[in-house]
């Protein structure tokens, strides 16, 4: 158990985009559990950032694993790259087989279909928690929410749970899960050479590029610093980007850019 401030950014359940600054609540070596207003979604991708760190990654959303109130909700989420830890903590390797091939008998709550799924430690998690998680049924041909097929397993909360089938965007949401770029608006600051800086918010990313739409006039392969994401309470890190690509963005006096992220070279004595 751990509080470490971070930033969400995703697509929250009404297919609106935001950026949350929010929290841990506990730490493994394969996600976390995070406190987040905005409600998302079981199988959809966000990207998380350690603010103390600035380290970050992307992650998906495995589910509730408690009742939301009126705050909020606790989310538990998962590496989508096996071997990330953002978090700057060791955690203790495997030691069993066992551990490395976790599996339970799971039921459709469509179909009634039983399965022996491999499930994860985020989703042992979340069937112990609110008993309900997200997999590809064959009999239904699209994702269903599935819980314990033993009924004496399944947690208290289950019954507060809807268990209808989940809308065909999450299965849309996994099949794209491989895709390294987010469309997601951070907020962005730019400062080119002159030290001339601009406050804005990113059109989409990826680890190691970023496209953002600013009134500053910069140079393809001008070098500029980036602070993404710009926050007034987290630690802000700056990097140094180079300009690839600008073009209109259909804003009068705003270019769109794109800049991919790239070690400074060093200084001459």
């Amino acid at each position: 158990m751990l509080t470490l401030p971070v930033l969400v950014a995703g697509t929250d359940a009404g297919g609106e985009e935001f950026a949350e600054e929010t929290h841990t609540m506990v730490l493994n070596r394969e996600g976390a559990l995070i406190f987040l207003q905005h409600a998302v979604t079981p199988q959809k991708t966000v990207r998380i950032f350690n603010l103390q760190n600035d380290a970050a990654a992307n992650f998906r959303v495995v589910g509730l694993t408690r009742p939301p109130t009126s705050e909020g909700a606790e989310w538990g989420v998962e590496y989508l790259n096996e071997g990330m830890n953002i978090w700057g903590v060791d955690f203790p390797s495997q030691q069993r087989e066992s551990d490395l091939n976790a599996a339970a008998l799971l039921e459709c709550q469509v179909c009634k279909n039983k399965f022996f799924w491999p499930v994860t430690l985020m989703e042992v998690e979340v069937l112990n928690s609110t008993g309900v998680i997200q997999n590809f049924c064959d009999k239904c041909h699209m994702p269903t929410n599935w819980a314990y097929a033993d009924t004496a397993r399944r947690p208290p909360q289950f019954g507060l749970q809807n268990h209808a089938a989940p809308t065909p965007q999450a299965q849309v949401e996994q099949e794209r899960r491989e895709s390294k770029r987010m469309l997601v608006k951070l907020p962005v600051l730019v400062r080119n050479q002159k030290g001339v800086a601009e406050t804005s918010r990113t059109e989409n990313m990826s680890p190691g590029d970023l496209a953002v739409a600013l009134a500053l006039d910069l140079k393809i392969e001008e070098i500029v610093t980036v602070v993404c994401p710009h926050t007034a309470t987290g630690r802000n890190l700056e990097r140094s980007a180079q300009v690839m690509r600008r073009t209109n963005a259909g804003v009068r006096g705003r270019t769109l850019y794109g800049m991919k992220y790239v070690v400074p070279a060093a200084k001459t004595q």
